[in-house]
């Protein structure tokens, strides 16, 4: 394999880690060996929203539950998937102007990630989500890694887990389907 392949083949497979790592910080259940993600933690703020997409107000909810915990609203972020987000285009201010750009909302921060559920919208600062890592990322080709097809297999692990230093630092809405 050339060095150019093998740099390809680990760019993927780290992808893959922090993709995984990214829906276990946003979705863990907590259960069968993963943590416990911002959605399904104790503590953390709430809003339904009781449609498929959030209003404004109910968007500035959320902000105004982050703000009445004493959050640093200027260190806020939020995130939705790709789906939300196209429904984040319609949702507009007083003055009919789109509260959401393509990448910031009310002034903050917005990352779009299919690792979100599709009807969530987190708001948080994610200063206050720790992701521990012990050891490195390891990489292994199983000893029967070559398939009829001539295609191999390879696995990327890396032990890590996920910690909300401070629950009511973020708040989750929720849109029905």
């Amino acid at each position: 394999m050339s060095d150019r392949a093998e740099a390809l083949l680990l760019n993927d497979l780290l992808a893959g880690v922090r993709a995984g790592l990214e829906a276990a910080a946003f979705n863990g259940s907590g259960s069968s060996g993963q943590p416990t993600g911002i959605i399904n933690a104790t503590g953390v703020q709430t809003v339904s929203y009781g449609a498929a997409s959030p209003s404004r107000t109910q968007l500035l909810s959320q902000l105004n539950q982050l703000a009445a915990v004493d959050v640093d609203l200027a260190a806020v972020q939020w995130v939705c998937h790709p789906a939300m987000a196209v429904k984040l285009y319609a949702v507009v201010d007083a003055a009919s102007q789109p509260i959401y750009d393509g990448q910031r909302m009310f002034g903050l921060p917005v990352k779009v990630s299919s690792n979100c559920p599709a009807l969530k919208v987190i708001a948080g600062d994610f200063r206050q989500l720790a992701v521990p890592i012990w050891g490195r990322i390891e990489v292994s080709r199983p000893l029967r890694n070559v398939r009829a097809d001539a295609a191999e297999r390879f696995r990327a692990m890396v032990l890590a887990d996920v910690g909300l230093l401070r629950p009511a630092s973020f708040s989750v809405g929720t849109a029905t389907s």
